[in-house]
């Protein structure tokens, strides 16, 4: 019995806390940018893989799930604002087991910087610094890394 209520007041105190990262204490530009990649994407990926993927608000708004797949792999990513660092911070999960670490920064309504840190089982980590351009009609995204390798997301319906 003391473990279970143990258990309630920690579930209840973490539950409460939920609040405090809800969509509506975000900074503005955070949330334009969630918003932004809320729903379903086609993509191409760095290799040149073609790929889809759909990103979704979790209940209670507080932060992102996305699940992509790409060249026979699946991935998940967790998303939300970071109030300490006041930064985007996407954490991915790979089905080969990479690992993925990004800080996104700078957002505006023409784009936003990426520095991410990829964690494979069979490499040392790589550091992935983008430039992200949104389109102009807003329903796709480009991005550059500093090698020149092209990423292209397009959207699976226009918003617009």
């Amino acid at each position: 019995m003391f473990r279970v209520t143990l258990l309630a007041i920690a579930v209840g105190a973490v539950g409460s806390s939920n609040s405090l990262f809800a969509q509506d204490v975000l900074p503005p530009e955070a949330k334009a940018y969630l918003d932004f990649l809320e729903g379903g994407w086609q993509f191409t990926n760095r290799q040149g893989q073609r790929g889809t993927g759909n990103v979704e608000w979790a209940a209670g708004k507080h932060c992102m799930i996305a699940n992509t797949e790409a060249g026979g792999f699946k991935s998940t990513g967790l998303i939300g604002w970071d109030p300490e660092e006041e930064v985007i911070v996407e954490t991915w999960h790979r089905s080969d087991g990479t690992r993925v670490m990004n800080r996104i920064t700078d957002f505006t309504q023409e784009g936003w910087n990426y520095v991410g840190t990829i964690h494979s089982p069979k490499e040392p980590p790589q550091t992935l610094e983008l430039d992200v351009k949104i389109a102009a009609d807003g329903n796709s995204f480009s991005a550059t890394t500093k090698d020149g390798k092209k990423i292209m997301y397009r959207r699976e319906e226009n918003r617009n």
